[in-house]
């Protein structure tokens, strides 16, 4: 049951060299709300100004200052962000595979085609640095990508995946209250890290299931991103994701998180098969 508590939005991005703000307003389940602490007096948004019919996790302004250790720039291999670093590692493959004949293909993000998909993956690298303390977050709205890049594939990823690395070499495996950007707020490590590298891999996936490439999510990689996705997910359901599929006796790991996360593992661009 939704209940009529309403938490406030935003989404940072620069635009001619200033700071925006793009606001909207989302329903919290009430499990959740005990968790959470809505600012007073929000102006109401409708969500479908930000684009509805993309189910994606929304993403806050930054956090407020995360304290690291200065020059710490090597610290992720004495952390276990292992699901990081592949995660990260995955969604440079898929970039890899883009080229000019293919980056105007259509995805499992009804409206996105690949460029589009990367564009957001690569702002939302950018947006969970920002909460971390690292950078000054996407250049432009994660949720309006524009399909067009002026510059190679690489220097739109190269960036984010470097950012993103150096903001969590800054943060500690027992930390219970890492800043995100999403809704529910500080969370724990373990479960701040997955839910990153969670953005991360599915949009790889996205990309590369687009691309022709099933089977390029590793059930190794997915059975480390599935407790995070059951921590996340369902507060964001009525607009991040879809409704789970339903799973099926044959389905691996991969298969589990993908439904669970509302896309068809068997997705073609031909199926007709999308995710809202």
């Amino acid at each position: 049951m939704i209940c009529s508590v309403r938490v406030e939005l935003f989404i940072p991005f620069q635009s001619e060299g200033a700071l925006l703000i793009e606001p909207f307003t989302a329903r919290i389940p009430q499990d959740d709300v005990d968790d959470l602490v809505p600012p007073a007096g929000p102006t109401t948004v409708p969500i479908d100004q930000l684009g509805a019919g993309i189910r994606h996790p929304a993403v806050l302004p930054s956090a407020p200052p995360f304290r690291r250790d200065e020059g710490d720039m090597t610290a992720m291999t004495a952390q276990p962000w292992n699901v990081i670093t592949e995660s990260l590692d995955l969604l440079r493959a898929a970039a890899a595979a883009i080229s000019d004949s293919n980056r105007e293909a259509p995805t499992p993000c009804t409206q996105w085609t690949v460029t589009q998909v990367l564009q957001h993956a690569a702002g939302d690298q950018l947006a969970w640095a920002a909460a971390l303390g690292v950078g000054t977050g996407p250049a432009g709205n994660p949720f309006t990508p524009s399909g067009h890049i002026e510059a190679c594939i690489d220097e739109l990823i190269e960036p984010a995946l470097a950012v993103a690395r150096t903001a969590w070499a800054g943060v500690r495996s027992d930390d219970d209250a890492v800043p995100t950007p999403l809704p529910q707020g500080r969370l724990q490590a373990r479960v701040a890290s997955g839910a990153c590298a969670l953005d991360a891999a599915v949009h790889a996936w996205d990309i590369a299931v687009a691309l022709g490439r099933p089977g390029f999510l590793p059930c190794s990689l997915a059975g480390q991103l599935l407790p995070a996705a059951q921590a996340i997910v369902e507060p964001l359901r009525d607009f991040a994701y879809a409704t789970a599929l339903a799973p099926e006796p044959a389905d691996d790991t991969t298969a589990q998180l993908l439904r669970y996360l509302g896309r068809s593992p068997r997705w073609q661009p031909a199926s007709g098969e999308a995710v809202r």
